[in-house]
């Protein structure tokens, strides 16, 4: 396994099912610009996931970029589309940035057929004209806490911990400020914002920022559509939904 980052540029390295059981989801994507690794702690709620043994496993990829200026791409998500009018990809991300994240930091990239009766792809993105001031991406209420840990009373929390809290269904709250929780729940947690900071305790905790990637298309023909998130923030840490929405 890799002891050390990659500094040379063009040089990666790609790793699937590497665990040493019979688990089908293991990735570690490795190169210049960061890395990106599955993640079975925070994900999306619901369906998102794979499937293992006719059980599913809810997770997500976490994009970590290095601070190297290059874009880290993502891990492409492959579907069989059969419609041929107008529709939306759509990837749901959360992270912890300092503030919202935009078009020029990270963005969604899709391939799909162009021309009916012909082999011809197309990639289309959501990030703005390279001249154009980059727009915000669109935020998001989506569910982050299925796997999350509810918040305890008097329990000490280190940098990096990530829990959720029943005043604030769907959020993922990150630990910003390691220190013990206070013996009752704050206050800050009910109905938080994305980004509130909460004091609890001598600990601070974050409502995780979640967002969303989005491409318009239409499809000339039925058949495969692949899509992948592209992350140039450097050191940013960005979680992606493991499943592509197409509607």
């Amino acid at each position: 396994m890799l002891s050390a980052a990659i500094t040379t540029i063009g040089f990666n390295v790609a790793a699937y099912n590497l665990d040493y059981a019979d688990t089908n989801y293991s990735v570690w994507l490795e190169d210049y610009s960061g890395s990106v690794r599955h993640d079975t702690a925070l994900y999306l709620s619901g369906t998102d996931g794979i499937k293992l043994n006719g059980a599913a496993v809810p997770l997500c990829y976490k994009m970590t970029a290095s601070a190297n200026v290059m874009p880290l791409e993502g891990l492409w998500r492959v579907i069989v589309n059969e419609v041929t009018t107008s529709q939306t990809a759509t990837l749901e991300i959360i992270h912890n940035e300092a503030a919202a994240l935009n078009d020029g930091e990270i963005w969604l990239e899709l391939e799909y057929p162009v021309t009916g009766g012909s082999a011809q792809f197309a990639r289309l993105t959501d990030k703005s004209n390279l001249l154009a001031t980059p727009a915000t991406q669109t935020t998001s209420s989506a569910d982050w806490d299925d796997g999350l840990s509810e918040r305890a009373n008097s329990t000490v929390y280190a940098v990096g911990n990530i829990i959720k809290s029943s005043g604030s269904p769907g959020s993922a709250f990150i630990c910003t400020v390691s220190g013990t929780s206070a013996g009752s729940v704050p206050g800050g947690y009910t109905s938080a914002a994305d980004g509130a900071s909460i004091t609890d305790g001598s600990a601070t905790f974050k409502a995780m920022r979640r967002q969303k990637l989005q491409v318009p298309f239409t499809a000339a023909e039925q058949g495969v559509i692949r899509a992948r998130a592209v992350l140039a923030k450097s050191n940013a840490v960005v979680w992606v939904a493991s499943k592509l929405a197409v509607a």
